[in-house]
């Protein structure tokens, strides 16, 4: 009776948070006042739409003319390009679109879950910690794509938790699939590494080990080929090959010195989230080290080693490589809680007390959270209203544009105008007559002089110089000018 009792009380508890997204996510789009709020958000918002209006992958913007070796993809790859530009032609582009599809995402990522390899009360004590997070549903109001990368590690995981010893057959979809989900972000091809837990024998560590590292070494080329250099230190250090045998001591600085700026900004603006993750992994370690039934830790151990090889290498990676803040890495780490969650009810203890934390805890801090995204980007879209004689008046430069070129290169300076947030991008167009209108910014001072800011470094063709002031620069023409806005230049 107890347990029928509990089996209620928790369908009750995910009806409850699933009906509480749901109203958040009809307020979200009701009005269609819907618009990204920062750079990153922007790059996402903009690719897809320079996707919908010309079926071109390359980078809308780029920052030094740095685009990929091949395909001139930005630092993101042609992947989300791909995915959230054919869900806008099938369905039409609209500023709230992203967010009904990380709805939609949301709803199969709780569905995904019902398929994991888990008795029936355990499964619903998952569901219920996991959309108790931020990861589970705080994304779905943003223009980040988690919500799909989440969905990408829930199917990881149910296909890897299905793997065993005896019947391995699995590992030969699971291998495909973290290499295709790799092209999406990168940091999933350390799901990999797990497959060596399956080998039982010398010979199979040797094959799986061999695989491994075939994989890691396919999308290491890939990063390098169709993916920008990204502009965080680590990252931009790989792409501009810094990292050689030669450059030993460089390498083990930069390396260090990323690992000391990510760990004190990781614990120093410790936000809900990451302490939340903290809090899971402090669980997981106790749960580990603290527990009596032998049964358990033997049936099971393959499996949490696994998980915990796919959280330790990618948290290495992103402590040495990335060089951002407590923002970012929380972004990157939010497919950790399902991992972690995942060994919590493996291992058999300490699942309720973690129910109880995320349930009185963390649940109201995600949903303030996820109120304040849908209010930050409603307000934002209130000011982009506000701005529409500016805006109009500043997308004018478009109509004196005239090539016979099968796209445009325009090279500006994103932060000289009058956008909050340096948001201009997001309402000057990226197409003219369905050819792509592509842009390329330095990153400098306001106060530089011309030549620094309008630095041209000859790895694309720039065609067009777009500035908010008069310029003077050798080889280029005034094409036109609307001087409270812009002046179009022609580069000779």
């Amino acid at each position: 009776m107890k347990l029928k009792k509990l089996f209620i009380l928790l369908y009750v508890y995910i009806g409850l948070i699933t009906c509480i997204v749901t109203c958040l996510f009809i307020y979200s789009i009701n009005d269609s006042e819907f618009f990204p709020i920062n750079e990153d958000e922007s790059t996402y918002y903009n690719s897809a739409r320079l996707f919908y209006e010309t079926n071109s992958t390359k980078a809308v913007i780029c920052i030094s003319e740095n685009r990929s070796a091949i395909g001139q993809h930005n630092w993101y790859g042609p992947s989300y390009q791909l995915i959230y530009g054919l869900i806008a032609k099938i369905f039409g582009f609209t500023k709230t679109y992203f967010i009904t599809f990380h709805y939609l995402l949301f709803i199969i990522s709780i569905l995904l879950l019902w398929l994991l390899p888990l008795n029936k009360i355990k499964r619903l004590f998952f569901i219920s910690i996991y959309l108790s997070t931020y990861a589970s549903f705080s994304f779905i109001y943003t223009y980040y794509p988690e919500m799909l990368n989440i969905v990408i590690t829930i199917i990881l995981l149910v296909i890897f938790s299905r793997i065993n010893l005896k019947t391995n057959k699995l590992i030969y979809v699971f291998i495909p699939l973290i290499l295709l989900f790799s092209i999406i972000r990168i940091t999933n091809v350390f799901w990999i590494f797990s497959i060596i837990v399956f080998a039982d024998t010398k010979k199979r560590k040797i094959q799986f080990s061999a695989i491994s590292f075939l994989i890691f070494f396919i999308v290491f080329i890939y990063m390098k080929l169709f993916t920008a250099p990204s502009y965080v230190l680590g990252l931009n250090s790989i792409h501009n090959g810094e990292f050689m045998i030669s450059n030993v001591f460089l390498t083990i600085k930069i390396l260090l010195l990323n690992a000391i700026h990510n760990s004190i900004a990781l614990f120093s603006n410790a936000n809900s989230s990451i302490i939340l993750i903290l809090l899971l992994m402090v669980t997981v370690i106790y749960s580990i080290f603290n527990n009596t039934n032998k049964h358990i830790w033997v049936r099971h151990k393959i499996h949490v080693l696994g998980i915990l090889t796919v959280i330790g290498t990618t948290m290495i990676a992103e402590l040495l490589l990335y060089y951002t803040q407590a923002l970012t890495i929380e972004k990157q780490i939010a497919f950790f809680i399902p991992l972690l969650i995942f060994i919590i009810i493996l291992l058999g203890r300490n699942y309720k007390l973690v129910f109880f934390f995320c349930c009185f805890i963390f649940l109201p801090m995600s949903i303030l959270k996820s109120k304040n995204y849908v209010s930050a980007h409603k307000e934002f879209s209130n000011v982009i209203n506000s701005r529409k004689e500016y805006i109009y008046n500043l997308t004018d430069f478009s109509k004196s544009i005239h090539t016979d070129k099968k796209e445009i290169n325009i090279l500006w300076l994103y932060s000289e105008y009058e956008i909050p947030n340096n948001m201009t991008l997001t309402v000057l167009p990226v197409s003219l007559n369905r050819k792509p209108l592509l842009y390329t910014t330095n990153i400098c001072n306001e106060n530089a002089n011309d030549s620094v800011k309008f630095k041209m470094y000859h790895k694309i063709d720039i065609d067009y110089i777009l500035s908010k002031d008069s310029i003077s620069l050798k080889n280029i023409d005034l094409v036109q000018y609307n001087p409270k806005y812009y002046y179009l230049y022609k580069c000779k």
